[in-house]
């Protein structure tokens, strides 16, 4: 080989020319399948294309040039192999080991890009099904263009078994092929471009690191790593996920779409799934329980559970009928299994390896009974409920509350006690698990139903939040003086009491006022000296929930005359009233009032009425808009009098 090259290959030669003279070298030899080194094939005259690839690249490095081998099917241990060389620049795929004596024919081609395609005849597009480097990078940009091929999808294995973390799928890609993507350890990130229309079987699986799915596409979307067909609504794969959440208008779960993921622990199914396909969970090592109680399935396929190593609890839907072979073939932690009265037929090897299972609960003469016997496994019938009961037939709630519903069972012993929750208006009352939370004002009906259809309601009430609206006739008295606390609310369940309670600032025992949790709406006392004073007052609605408002009173021996009279409105609307109210406290009882009003712009103030009265109420009715001022006077026994002047805008 070295005396080949010393007398045929110079420097002032051009790369392609040197390959070209290393090309001729190994097709001077015969093609013989039985020798595959450039060693046998010089030693014994022949050799396969793995012998003239192994040549090329040997005589390639020899006068320094990088050189590596080029399969056509990179993860077979047969097939066809040729050559890759470099000089830094250019890339060219020397072909030399086609069969034939020597010389035998050989071709060198230029290579502008080191994506290699092919026809796909089921998608009827070309795809990049080969990346023809010596290595394969970190990040991969598949092309839309191959040295003039339309690049309209990705082929099989193109990142198997590689150190590719991220790929990146060009706008213009149609399909992604069959097994394009499985086993690829490393893949953590990929997007779906607009443009996808179709993705092939096994794309996905196996791709344990898979940590981010982008999609623009309209019909293929994710949900974490969770690839669906919102189209059709299938899951097509879910891989590198621990907890998945399948979306809930989904009907099918593909076949092998959850297979070989081993990082899934958990798996909520929504009751819209219709179809389950073919080892959809198989070799799921980490998956401990499967809920697919409320789905619409009706069959169980082959392999469908097989090998999930870690599953101890499989809840099965009351519609199933079929069975298939092999279902949970080497769920060695699977100790029991609850087989619904509907299923007519069950495979072979439907529980091969399965050496935990204790027990299969069916009916009795059911097909699961016969099963049972005809394997030799322990049978147990199932008892049905006769009736189920809600720990409560009605119940009313504030909005934001929650309650959580029981269910009792007749017998006690019922095998499955499973219950499927429902709400006649979620708006109202929403439910799960059995835990009610009102959401808005309004009834709804709450129904629980067990395994076997027996139902028990609940009649929810939602009212609004329950607010404590109080009073108390004044914060400050003195001695003497009569305080009234009138008690009042809303929201809440109506039908409220009222308990009342006072004490001194200083202590901390509170005493009663009239009946505690009775249904007299105001109470009345009189301090009887000068001090702090605290008043409660607690209401309780019809489903005996409390709140509670307090107020503080500040009490004196003598207090001068203070007037804390109030309008109930400052702005309002031209035609409307404003209601105005005399109060005093201190000076000497009893009290007369007297209410002035006049334009703010005005000087001279009007009175309404007679003047001074003893009636403390009195309204202003304004007859055109504009800012007027409002002045209440009140005058004790003793002449003294206290002003108090407001501003109110009518509009």
């Amino acid at each position: 080989m070295d005396d080949y090259i010393a007398n045929n290959i110079t420097s002032s030669m051009t790369t392609e020319q040197k390959i070209d003279k290393i090309a001729a070298f190994v097709a001077g030899y015969n093609y013989d399948y039985h020798y595959q080194s450039i060693e046998s094939m010089i030693l014994y005259g022949g050799g396969d294309c793995w012998a003239s690839t192994d040549g090329i690249i040997t005589m390639a490095k020899k006068i320094g040039l990088r050189a590596w081998s080029r399969k056509e099917d990179k993860n077979s241990f047969v097939g066809h192999m040729n050559a890759m060389v470099t000089d830094g620049v250019n890339y060219y795929e020397v072909e030399a080991g086609y069969g034939g004596t020597a010389p035998r024919s050989y071709n060198i081609t230029k290579r502008s890009c080191l994506f290699s395609t092919r026809y796909n005849s089921t998608y009827k597009g070309y795809e990049a099904y080969l990346y023809d480097d010596e290595t394969m990078p970190e990040e991969l940009t598949v092309v839309s263009d191959a040295a003039g091929v339309k690049v309209s999808g990705v082929g099989s294995y193109l990142t198997s078994n590689t150190d590719v973390k991220k790929v990146n799928l060009p706008e213009g890609l149609k399909f992604i092929g069959d097994s394009a993507f499985v086993s690829s350890h490393s893949l953590e990130e990929i997007n779906l471009p607009a443009s996808i229309e179709a993705i092939g079987e096994f794309a996905f699986n196996d791709c344990q690191e898979l940590k981010k799915v982008t999609s623009k596409s309209s019909r293929f979307k994710a949900s974490g790593t969770l690839i669906y067909d919102d189209v059709e609504k299938s899951v097509l794969f879910a891989q590198g996920m621990e907890n998945a959440v399948v979306p809930s208008a989904m009907k099918e779960l593909r076949g092998y779409s959850f297979y070989y993921n081993k990082k899934l622990k958990t798996v909520s199914i929504p009751s819209s799934i219709e179809k389950v396909g073919e080892a959809a969970f198989g070799a799921c090592d980490l998956l401990e329980k499967v809920d697919i109680k409320n789905t619409k399935v009706t069959e169980l396929p082959d392999f469908c559970f097989a090998n999930c190593r870690s599953l101890s609890e499989v809840i099965l839907p009351s519609g199933l009928v079929s069975i298939k072979d092999n279902v949970f073939q080497y769920c060695t932690s699977l100790k029991s299994v609850v087989i619904p009265s509907g299923v007519t037929s069950i495979g072979e090897n439907v529980f091969k390896g399965c050496s935990s299972l204790e027990t299969i609960y069916g009916y009795a003469g059911s097909c699961a009974e016969t099963y049972a016997k005809d394997n030799n496994l322990n049978f147990i019938a199932v008892k049905e409920a006769a009736s189920i009961k809600l720990s409560k037939s009605s119940l009313s709630l504030e909005k934001g509350k929650s309650y959580a519903l029981n269910v009792t069972f007749d017998p006690s012993d019922t095998t499955d006690q499973t219950i499927k929750w429902k709400t006649s208006d979620s708006s109202v009352a929403a439910v799960k698990n059995g835990t009610v939370k009102a959401v808005s004002v309004g009834k709804a009906v709450i129904t629980a139903v067990s395994a076997n259809g027996k139902k028990s309601t609940c009649t929810v009430t939602v009212t609004e939040k329950l607010v404590n609206t109080s009073t108390i006739s004044s914060t400050i008295a003195q001695t003497g003086d009569k305080i009234r606390v009138a008690a009042s609310a809303k929201g809440g369940a109506g039908n409220y009491k009222y308990a009342y309670y006072f004490k001194r600032s200083s202590n901390t025992s509170w005493k009663v006022l009239g009946t505690e949790y009775g249904t007299d709406s105001s109470v009345s006392f009189t301090p009887s000296a000068a001090a702090d004073y605290d008043v409660k007052v607690i209401v309780m609605d019809g489903n005996k929930t409390k709140s509670t408002l307090q107020f503080t009173v500040k009490v004196v021996d003598k207090l001068d005359l203070t007037n804390v009279s109030v309008l109930q409105r400052s702005d309002l609307k031209l035609g409307s009233a404003v209601p105005m109210i005399g109060k005093a406290v201190g000076g000497t009882a009893p009290y007369q009032y007297k209410f002035q009003f006049k334009r703010t712009s005005n000087t001279n103030w009007k009175t309404l009425g007679d003047g001074f009265s003893s009636v403390n109420t009195a309204r202003l009715k304004p007859t055109a808009s504009g800012s007027y001022d409002i002045r209440i006077t009140v005058k004790d026994s003793k002449g003294i009098t206290s002003v108090k002047q407001f501003t109110s805008t009518v509009k």
